[in-house]
């Protein structure tokens, strides 16, 4: 019994001191293991901070990986050993975090990419849309107004366009948005910038001119008249200064440039009716012969433009000097493409007004006009194209 007792009791001495030497096992790590463990935290924190400086390099990972492969062959029994296991997990730990940093960056190329192809796009539609309005000679293109020209008619007829790409330009400036940014908005730009200076230098020569012919007539009377000659001049000098007063007139409506021309003109032709007294005898209101039923409206509308120009002045006669409208008709396209068109008609009318002021009486010559594009009216104005002495007799 004795025997058997003793048994036991030196099993569980042997079991105790088996645990006990298992235990001192786990609590004391080979030299190489606990060195590659040191390693691998240094290289664990190495990766920690490089992600958080945005770098996703996985060097220093796989080595921290790669020691710890070390360590399962060459220290198999050390493998339950909590500290590595710990590393083990540390491992784990920061390859996950590396895995979710490369995943943020990759959609946030992936964003930057949509984002720069968006904008690309955004620069290519503008670069289309300013595009319309570059230069072009063809007949019913939108960058016809672009195309430098002498011809009235034609500026008249482009002045739409030209409204139109001075808006789009402007709202491309507001936009701010880089020309520079891609070749095709670079080449847009300039295009239609060209194209904006080109109809003004074209539409600014013909009050220029107008300006420098009346500033010569007027010299050369003064020249004359200082040498004791006849100051008589030419009829076609006169007549061409008249036109281009006029067209002056048409370009700029009410403007102060025109109101500026339009007073040198009477200057002109004061000195010319000074000169040669038949010229203001001669000169008669037209007759008023428009029967419409807007007829009272036209009217109305000449003698607001007419003394717009006269504060003060009093009305002694308004008429409507044609007896219909005149209609200018036009179908054009509606852009380069020529894709689509629109149907444009210009309506005009002439009007005089007889005013006084003070002691003098003017005559103000009125053109009144309306377009309607795509069968949208626009609203009707009128504007002063020039004005003359009057003999207070010939008011018709």
């Amino acid at each position: 019994m004795y025997k058997r007792a003793g048994r036991v009791l030196f099993g569980s001495l042997a079991l105790i001191l088996a645990s006990a030497g298992l235990l001192s096992a786990q609590a004391k790590l080979p030299g190489g293991v606990t060195s590659r463990l040191g390693k691998i935290e240094a290289y664990l924190k190495s990766t920690e901070a490089r992600i958080q400086n945005g770098s996703t390099n996985r060097n220093d990972l796989d080595m921290a990986i790669e020691l710890m492969k070390e360590i399962k062959k060459s220290y198999p029994e050390t493998a339950s050993h909590p500290d590595v296991q710990a590393a083990e997990k540390r491992i784990a730990e920061v390859e996950a975090a590396l895995a979710a940093a490369l995943s943020g960056k990759a959609q946030a190329k992936a964003a930057s990419a949509a984002s720069a192809a968006a904008s690309e796009q955004a620069l290519v539609d503008w670069a289309r849309r300013l595009a319309e309005y570059k230069p072009d000679g063809r007949p019913g293109s939108k960058g016809l107004f672009g195309v430098p020209t002498e011809d009235i008619d034609q500026l008249l007829a482009q002045k739409p366009n030209y409204e139109k790409a001075k808006v789009v330009y402007a709202e491309f400036l507001a936009s701010g948005l880089d020309k520079d940014a891609h070749p095709e908005l670079r080449q847009a730009e300039y295009d239609i910038k060209v194209g904006i200076l080109n109809y003004e230098r074209s539409r600014d020569r013909i009050p220029e001119e107008a300006a420098a012919k009346v500033d010569e007539a007027l010299a050369w009377m003064n020249a004359r008249q200082a040498e004791g000659k006849a100051i008589a001049l030419e009829p076609g000098v006169k007549k061409r200064v008249d036109i281009l007063v006029e067209q002056s007139g048409l370009l700029f409506p009410g403007s102060s440039r025109t109101r500026a021309l339009i007073a040198k003109k009477a200057e002109l032709d004061k000195r010319l009716e000074e000169m040669d007294k038949t010229i203001l005898e001669k000169r008669v209101m037209s007759p008023d012969v428009y029967k419409g039923k807007d007829g009272e409206a036209l009217r109305d509308l000449a003698r607001s433009a007419a003394l717009k120009e006269a504060p003060g002045a009093s009305v002694l006669k308004a008429n409507i000097t044609q007896a219909e409208w005149q209609t200018e008709s036009v179908v054009e396209w509606t852009d380069t493409t020529k894709t689509a068109v629109q149907h444009r008609v210009t309506d005009s009318i002439y009007a005089q007004v007889a005013l006084k002021l003070k002691s003098d009486v003017f005559l103000y010559t009125v053109y009144i006009g309306k377009d309607s594009i795509g069968g949208k009216a626009r609203p009707i104005a009128a504007h002063v194209m020039y004005k003359d002495r009057l003999l207070e007799a010939n008011i018709r």
